[in-house]
């Protein structure tokens, strides 16, 4: 066993030799761009058995340590990483594992909250067991499987009813949680962690009009006729067919409208009518009133659908706070300049929360004291 481990490390040693070689070879300004590095995880893949073993998407929390950073220490960052990753990924049994060190902390997952519907007579349903077949209202019956409630017109020929008439369920997702809903035009919403939509059962003959609190991405069903509007605290995002992403969580300073593909307008009391192409986002500052459009990079805004978050430069109080709807934990910063730590990467929103946090804490200066749901930040002595 021991000579294995040995052979094993020799061979990490290696490879984060040729990393670091390659890194050093670059422009200092290149180094820590994902897309190179990537580049370079393939190719040191490339020279391992277990290449076929290793996905370069699902290394996971493959983070550039960017307050304060020098080009060695980032490469220094990475080649630690390297060795650890080729050991674990050469090994799939994790023979080289200690599984007691793993049950010596408290696993933190998500945690397992209950979505609720309330329907439009004021009926609260968990949707913690299926759902078949219910007529919410003549012409219009829900499902619901797995992660996802479905509203069918069951008559394509019903007709569209007085706004007047609606009537309205709304959906809660708690803490924990992602949730989709497929609405009777055929539009489907995924909803984040900590979110809630109003909608109604069957949409009205003027428009199609929804209201959303926390985070919700769009993909609505084109209808030149009759547009979509998502309603938020701070505005309205008008539409006829696209994809975009809605952040108005009430705890954050701004709140955002990133679109994908399409075009909306984005309209506020006593303010002009905003236009947004795909690839741009729409932010509206609620300390000052501002509102401001810039080109981005849609996946920092969107990757939450796929269960994952992607950071560009991102403050560690604003991953924590993220972190906290999924893993419903809360953040002591023992130390305030840690909130202003960045980082830039790709975390999973449905992993341990331990590992995240010992692999941040591996390439950077700040560490973690965890008291069951209590999480304390602060430098490293």
């Amino acid at each position: 066993m021991e000579n294995k481990f040995k052979s094993k490390l020799e061979e990490a040693e290696k490879k984060a030799d040729y990393l670091l070689d390659s890194l050093f070879g670059k422009n200092a300004e290149d180094v820590g761009k994902e897309d190179d590095d990537r580049q370079l995880l393939k190719d040191y893949a490339s020279h391992t058995e277990q290449s076929k073993e290793f996905n370069i998407d699902k290394e996971w929390l493959k983070f550039s340590y960017r307050r304060h950073s020098r080009s060695m220490l980032y490469a220094a960052s990475v080649a630690v990483i390297l060795i650890l990753a080729i050991l674990i990924i050469s090994n799939p049994g994790n023979e080289f594992l200690d599984q007691n060190l793993l049950t010596e902390q408290e696993v933190i997952m998500p945690v397992d909250g209950v979505v609720t519907l309330r329907l439009a007579g004021g009926k609260v349903v968990s949707l913690d067991s299926v759902m078949t077949d219910i007529e919410i209202v003549p012409g219009v019956e829900v499902n619901q499987i797995e992660q996802e409630i479905k509203y069918n017109k069951q008559n394509n020929q019903v007709e569209d009813i007085p706004y007047e008439m609606e009537e309205y369920n709304e959906l809660f997702i708690p803490k924990g949680k992602s949730y989709s809903l497929i609405l009777s035009d055929g539009t489907k919403v995924w909803l984040n962690a900590e979110s809630s939509i109003r909608y109604p059962v069957q949409f009205g003959s003027n428009e199609r009009r929804v209201v959303i609190d926390g985070e919700a991405f769009f993909d609505v069903a084109h209808d030149t006729g009759k547009p979509f509007v998502v309603q938020t605290n701070d505005y309205n995002v008008k539409v006829l067919g696209t994809k975009f992403n809605v952040n108005a969580y009430k705890d954050e300073k701004v709140t955002a409208t990133t679109l994908v593909s399409g075009l909306v307008s984005v309209s506020k009391v006593g303010a002009n009518d905003l236009l947004v192409n795909p690839g741009e986002q729409i932010s509206f500052n609620r300390s000052d009133g501002s509102i401001g459009k810039k080109e981005v990079d849609v996946e920092l805004f969107t990757s939450w659908v796929d269960n994952k978050l992607k950071l560009e430069s991102m403050r560690v109080e604003e991953i924590f706070r993220i972190l906290g709807r999924r893993y419903d934990i809360d953040v002591f910063f023992s130390d305030e300049g840690a909130k202003d730590v960045e980082f830039t990467g790709k975390i999973p929103l449905n992993d341990n929360l331990n590992v995240i946090l010992d692999q941040i804490s591996i390439i950077s200066n700040i560490e973690f004291q965890i008291e069951k749901r209590l999480i304390v930040v602060r430098y490293k002595d």
